[in-house]
């Protein structure tokens, strides 16, 4: 028989600064997620976890002005602006270069 727990291991964890707060991490072998801090069912369902880009590498951190901001990192430099009012992101290169073999475009 085989079981299938719904666990992950989480990694560099922010909250932000609204009530109730949203907790934010990496999760290994994945993205970075955004889940609330509680629910009305007394835990809290994997549906309730959405994704905000980044990678197990990184980490995924409210941005202190505008809780609506989300900065998630990865390999290499790589880091994602992602706007939740939107649904909008985009690679943002903290490197002149990318690690990846090719020019980033300006």
């Amino acid at each position: 028989m085989r079981v299938v727990l719904p666990i992950a291991q989480m990694y560099h964890v922010e909250v932000d600064n609204k009530i109730p707060y949203f907790v934010y991490g990496n999760r290994q072998d994945g993205w970075s997620y955004r889940g609330p801090s509680n629910s009305m069912q007394g835990y809290i369902p994997l549906g309730l976890w959405k994704g905000v880009g980044g990678c197990e590498s990184g980490f995924a951190r409210p941005d202190p002005f505008d809780d609506n901001i989300i900065w998630s990192g990865c390999y290499d430099g790589g880091l994602q602006r992602n706007d939740l009012r939107t649904g909008h992101s985009r690679e943002v290169r903290v490197w002149p270069e990318s690690g990846y073999g090719w020019t980033p475009q300006i």
